[in-house]
């Protein structure tokens, strides 16, 4: 009988005893190479689920932008370019080299968890999604609830008043660092690629509704004042620093016991922690000095908004505050009025 019809060509035919390493049971993949920088750059593997989440939210913002250009309203060009950058940033560390080796090398998964806590999400929160789907759809009474009903009904939903409380995201924020790097969780989770992708799922989520409260386009359910918003940077970063030096001064490995299951050959265990400290003490501090410049730009152009509103309503003899300060005279003035006269002395005595 020929062979390539009882299936054993070995191009097709089942390997059922193929010598199998660590690194593909807990990684799926191999990677003999060390991490240089033209691997980082050049070794891609594309990770489904933020490619899917990225095409998803690129299209449906330029779908969103074509629909009020079609209308004649404008749409400010630099949001659409920081929305799009944010998911460029986004499928970067996931996909190219950085997202392969962010699960072998504890240095590069520092710089993969920066850039989709820090640097991502803040691009992300320039775009405005939702003021633009909220422009771009617009509500119909006659028709059943449609995409602005949904998006104002999240908007005032209660569980969104819980989430971006200040306080809580701050915690959450700040608190997964250490809850997370200096506990047993993180050496647990590396072991499961569904919980390596939770953890990227969770850096990102975090790091938008942080940076959406400070810097966000959008309004969110609990807005903070500008004073507020530069506290809620100046108190973040000293965490961050911290968080750093305590990885760089450690003499424990962080997930010591899952690196050691890997061996690589070309790992230097304590090497790629003192980098990670580093990352994590750089990447926090220095994103949050930019954020602070961009939060005093948001600042300045409020301020000037508010001075011409003002100029605009003296111009027009309609300025609150002046009219507001003349009825209080006048109400004073209409009270003397009316009190009657004090009785004058008389020097006599009863």
């Amino acid at each position: 009988m020929d062979r390539g019809h009882r299936g054993d060509d070995p191009a097709t035919a089942p390997q059922y005893f193929v010598p199998t390493s660590i690194e593909q049971v807990f990684m799926g993949f191999d990677v003999p190479d060390p991490p240089t920088a033209v691997v980082l750059f050049t070794h891609w593997r594309p990770n489904l689920l933020f490619l899917g989440l990225a095409a998803v939210g690129v299209t449906v913002y330029l779908l969103a932008v074509r629909i009020l250009h079609r209308r004649g309203d404008r749409w400010p060009v630099g949001r659409t370019v920081s929305w799009v950058l944010g998911w460029a940033v986004i499928v970067f560390a996931t996909s190219s080299g950085f997202g392969k080796y962010s699960a072998p090398d504890f240095g590069i998964h520092m710089i993969v968890h920066m850039s989709l806590n820090m640097l991502a999400p803040g691009l992300l929160v320039l775009g405005g999604i939702v003021t633009l789907l909220l422009r771009a759809s617009r509500p119909d009474p006659q028709k059943p609830a449609g995409l602005h009903d949904w998006v104002t009904w999240v908007l005032h939903w209660r569980v969104a008043h819980f989430v971006y409380n200040p306080l809580i995201v701050f915690v959450v924020f700040i608190g997964s660092y250490y809850g997370l790097y200096l506990t047993g969780i993180f050496g647990d989770f590396m072991r499961f690629h569904w919980a390596h992708q939770a953890m990227n799922l969770h850096f990102l989520i975090v790091g938008y509704l942080y940076y959406s409260l400070i810097i966000g386009v959008d309004r969110p359910p609990r807005p903070l004042p500008h004073i507020g918003k530069l506290g809620y940077v100046l108190a973040a970063m000293p965490f961050h620093a911290f968080f750093g030096v305590i990885l760089m001064t450690s003499g424990t490995i962080i997930a010591e016991t899952f690196y050691r299951y890997l061996d690589l050959p070309w790992a230097d265990l304590q090497a790629q922690q003192y980098l990670a400290g580093g990352v994590a003490w750089a990447g926090g501090e220095i994103p949050l000095l930019i954020v602070i410049t961009v939060l005093s730009i948001q600042w300045g152009r409020q301020d000037a908004k508010e001075a011409r509103r003002k100029d605009r309503h003296l111009d027009a003899g309609r300025d609150d505050e002046f009219d507001a300060y003349n009825q209080m005279l006048a109400r004073l003035t209409e009270r003397d009025r009316r009190s009657p006269a004090p009785t004058p002395a008389t020097g006599k005595e009863e």
